[in-house]
């Protein structure tokens, strides 16, 4: 009978660990995990709530020049270039972005703070947003703010300015996402890279210009943990649970939160105009008559 030395056996256990770890990873047989953070027929519905500077507002404006106003054109940016087509990623995890422009503004936001225009006095990115995350936190004395994107604009781009920045609060659900606006293209992955690192913790990703790898995948599935937490059945400034939603579907989700059921220590985005307090969802119908905004 042959006999196996215990060093060889070793190595034998190695490579067949290593093979296993390769397989899994690149899927050699043919088996891929569901990756959805639940089984039920349900949804997870993350609000974001979307604030821009001066520069960037007119911008976008101006790219989208058949909106019919500032609030139009960036809420038709956000829904058709950024946050439909990560929606469609993020569908998998049966998790998708609602987002809130409302507030757009962000000098409305906070009309006390002046920021440095020129963005040589102090590194803006990280400066502005950390500023108005702080002053979040301080005016909702529980600081349930939920998510904020925050997009800035500086005359000029060097090395020493940040393409984003994520803050969170430990064991809180708070985060503030701020990105450097560097056209209507250019900032789109930055954008989805903020996001998915307030809501899972992974970094850098879709800065390629592509969809994550599977490695990358599997640290963006911590999504789960993210919504477990934060999102209950009840609406509140994090999101709420969609149930009845074939994640496969290209239907909208056409349920709105009802943010008036919010505590009044949480963050609530006023009221402007006629419009009633909503999220906007990818592919609802849009309070405008002409929703086709050209580019």
């Amino acid at each position: 009978m042959f006999l196996m030395t215990s060093t060889p056996l070793l190595l034998v256990i190695g490579l067949v660990r290593e093979g296993l770890a390769l397989a899994s990873e690149y899927n050699f047989g043919g088996f891929e995990a569901d990756p959805a953070c639940t089984k039920d027929d349900k949804i997870y519905l993350v609000s974001m709530y979307a604030h821009f500077d001066r520069g960037t507002i007119d911008a976008i404006f101006s790219a989208f020049s058949d909106c019919k106003d500032e609030r139009e054109a960036v809420e038709h940016y956000l829904k058709s270039r950024v946050i439909g087509p990560y929606n469609d990623y993020l569908s998998k995890f049966k998790v998708k972005i609602g987002f809130d422009a409302k507030d757009y503004d962000v000098n409305e936001l906070v009309p006390t703070k002046r920021f440095d225009s020129s963005c040589e006095l102090v590194e803006p990115v990280g400066t502005r947003t950390s500023a108005v995350h702080n002053h979040l936190l301080n005016t909702y004395k529980d600081r349930k703010i939920g998510i904020h994107l925050f997009l800035w604009s500086c005359p000029t781009h060097n090395e020493n300015i940040m393409d984003k920045i994520v803050i969170g609060e430990p064991k809180e659900c708070a985060r503030s996402i701020g990105v450097l606006w560097r056209g209507t293209e250019e900032t789109i992955d930055f954008i989805k890279s903020g996001i998915s690192e307030a809501i899972s913790g992974a970094k850098d990703l879709f800065l390629n210009q592509g969809f994550p790898s599977p490695r990358d995948e599997d640290k963006l599935s911590y999504v789960c943990q993210h919504v477990d937490t934060c999102i209950a059945s009840k609406p509140s400034v994090n999101g709420a649970i969609i149930f009845g939603i074939d994640e496969t579907s290209d239907d909208a989700i056409s349920t709105h939160i009802d943010v008036d059921t919010h505590p009044s220590d949480v963050y609530i985005p006023p009221q402007r105009g006629a419009r009633a307090q909503r999220v906007i969802y990818v592919n609802e119908p849009s309070d405008s008559v002409d929703d086709e905004c050209k580019y």
